[in-house]
């Protein structure tokens, strides 16, 4: 026996409920469960698959402790609220899918989030928090579906080993810093109908070499491509109106117009 198929019936996993069962590789919840209970799969070191009920409303603590083998975990979007240590000491958690952008990795999965490698954020989710995978060193890779209009403040900063990133063609914003210090990054596609990018966007994103900014953009704010070594020109949209200060800092980067010449915004 290695499944563990749960009725409809069953509204909690209780406290430990099956905790250090090694036999477990995969457990399938039924559509009733709403709460999973602290240590309730704690030790289970073969558990490799987790299929979550879609009405799941939160994961306590400890609940998937030393689960060795889980190696990618999609949280359903009835979830509220994940105790900070769920997942702790999940050594082969890398990839997540999680149902909202109000909560920062560093919040929800803290014992793990510096490990995760590849992030989907589930469809209906419309905002990035700040700071939602700041720090997150080993992303690689995310993807965020479409409905995403706003990416908030320093949502991806110091993610330095990012290196592909899909944008919705619904997002309308990107707000400061977002992208500051990925450093691995080398190009990004800006979906056209973004009317905002934040100061220091790509900040310290030393390998970035190629940018398409959105022809929907009206300003670039300060700081937007300082210290991007990598970048030899960009193409600024011909609705631009006012350049930020110190937008790059290297002087062989060419700046090209597809219009008029911007003004400068006063220091």
């Amino acid at each position: 026996l290695d499944e563990v198929v749960l009725p409809d019936s069953v509204e909690v996993i209780g406290e430990g409920a099956f905790a250090d069962c090694s036999w477990m590789q995969t457990m399938t919840m039924g559509r009733g469960v709403k709460s999973v209970g602290s240590r309730a799969f704690a030790g289970c070191t073969k558990l490799a698959a987790v299929r979550f009920a879609d009405g799941l409303g939160e994961i306590g603590d400890a609940a998937f402790s030393n689960c060795w083998r889980m190696m990618s975990v999609s949280i359903p979007v009835s979830v509220s609220n994940i105790v900070a240590s769920a997942f702790l000491d999940c050594s082969s958690l890398t990839g997540l899918t999680v149902p909202t952008g109000l909560v920062p990795l560093s919040e929800w999965f803290a014992p793990v989030y510096r490990q995760i490698e590849n992030v989907m954020v589930s469809e209906g989710a419309t905002e990035v928090c700040a700071e939602m995978f700041a720090g997150c060193v080993a992303l690689k890779s995310l993807k965020l579906s479409g409905g995403v209009t706003n990416i908030a403040g320093g949502a991806f900063r110091e993610c330095v080993t990012l290196e592909t990133v899909l944008l919705p063609e619904s997002l309308e914003a990107i707000g400061d810093e977002a992208f500051m210090g990925c450093v691995a990054l080398r190009e990004i596609a800006l979906p056209k109908d973004v009317a905002t990018l934040g100061k220091r966007m790509f900040s310290g994103c030393t390998k970035l070499a190629e940018v398409t900014l959105p022809l929907a953009l009206t300003a670039i704010s300060d700081g937007m491509f300082l210290g991007c070594e990598a970048l030899d020109s960009f193409v600024v949209p011909s609705e631009v109106t006012t350049l930020g200060s110190q937008i790059v800092s290297s002087a062989t980067t060419a700046i090209y117009y597809l219009g008029n010449a911007p003004t400068y915004a006063a220091d």
